[in-house]
């Protein structure tokens, strides 16, 4: 069963219209960073945690809250809560949650270090880095980790190109590195990615396969009024589905469409290893679950805390729970709606490739008239 969803209320045939003023500078509580991009005229203004200062029990990598293009919000909370790895059978090792919150240092070089590395000395650190970081997954695995002794970033390099802003981090987790990477384009496109690398260990000279799930909590506009359906996708022809998920405001229609990677087919749901999948309503369901869930928001009884953040299990269970999966009760996303969509990326590793990195991730485009 390839997704999981929810009953939608559909676009009502009409083209997308701009309606509704541009909101305001968002407001970044500490130990949040706002990041606007470009200089001067920016078109993105964003609130930004590291990895080290993200939220879940177990952290959720780079943490973007408050996004606005143009003035107008996409993103109240938008970051990585889960993420497992599934061994193959047989092997010395079956499978692990992993956190993400262990900021491992990193290669950068910034205007005032150049030509030599930055050297931060804390965790949550950022830097403007003036050329492409360096991590595990550049770098390759079998050469170890990156920089050179004494120097290295731990948290958030940004780098300023004329028509980006990539936000680069590299995590732990035991023996495996993880590299996050945001970016976002004058154009409004958003490209999160997420990658998978190894130092060498007993357990990565086994095949394994990683999951990485991006929780999108899109308030278009604002909280109210969001939608998600999905639409055909011209000319998408690397995926097998040429479909991709609408979340968008009923009201100004302006929204965004989240276009599945390339890993939807190299690494589909149910791929293997995927035995050992939760039970739910006596069914039993891969490993891997499934590539999205579309739902709606809810709090947890906490004010600003989302109930869904975690599925509510702890390092020591890697699959995803059935107390995740009760979220879809059918329940209508209706016209007034608060919504989430939860995008799952897979990649191989097949065993003691040290230097093999796969990263995975979607295309989020704008939809409707973004215009300030």
């Amino acid at each position: 069963m390839r997704n999981y969803k929810l009953a939608v209320t559909l676009l009502s045939g009409a083209t997308l219209l701009a309606l509704g003023a541009a909101e305001a500078t968002p407001t970044c509580t500490s130990p949040a960073r706002l990041i606007q991009f470009p200089t001067g005229v920016p078109v993105w203004e964003l609130c930004l945690l590291t990895p080290s200062q993200s939220s879940g029990n177990d952290g959720s990598g780079i943490e973007i809250r408050d996004a606005y293009y143009n003035g107008h919000k996409v993103f109240k909370r938008a970051h990585n809560p889960i993420l497992n790895v599934k061994y193959v059978s047989g092997a010395s090792c079956n499978c692990y949650r992993d956190w993400i919150d262990e900021e491992r240092k990193f290669e950068v070089v910034t205007a005032d270090s150049n030509p030599n590395p930055y050297n931060g000395t804390s965790a949550g650190d950022f830097a403007e880095a003036i050329q492409p970081p360096r991590t595990v997954c550049s770098n390759g695995g079998s050469h170890g980790d990156v920089p050179p002794t004494g120097t290295g970033l731990r948290g958030v390099a940004a780098q300023r190109l004329s028509d980006r802003l990539i936000l680069t981090s590299q995590l732990a987790a035991g023996w495996y590195r993880y590299f996050i990477e945001w970016t976002f384009y004058t154009d409004g496109r958003i490209e999160p990615r997420f990658g998978f690398g190894a130092l060498n260990a007993t357990c990565v000279s086994n095949d394994h396969r990683h999951h990485a799930y991006w929780r999108f909590d899109f308030d278009i506009d604002d909280a109210n009024n969001d939608a998600i359906k999905n639409v055909d996708i011209e000319g998408l022809k690397n995926i097998a589905t040429d479909r991709a998920a609408l979340v968008y405001d009923t009201l100004s229609s302006r929204g965004y469409r989240v276009v599945p990677g390339v890993q939807s087919l190299n690494s589909p749901v149910g791929a293997p290893p995927s035995a050992g999948g939760p039970f739910w309503h006596a069914t039993q369901y891969p490993f891997d679950v499934t590539d999205e869930f579309f739902l709606n928001y809810k709090e947890s009884g906490t004010p600003g805390i989302p109930a869904e953040i975690n599925d509510n299990v702890g390092l020591s269970s890697c699959a995803i729970t059935t107390t995740f999966m009760d979220f879809i009760s059918n329940e209508a996303l209706n016209d007034n709606g608060d919504v989430v969509l939860w995008y799952r990326g897979g990649g191989f590793h097949a065993g003691g490739d040290l230097d093999a990195c796969t990263q995975v991730g979607p295309t989020l485009l704008p939809a409707g008239n973004w215009a300030p």
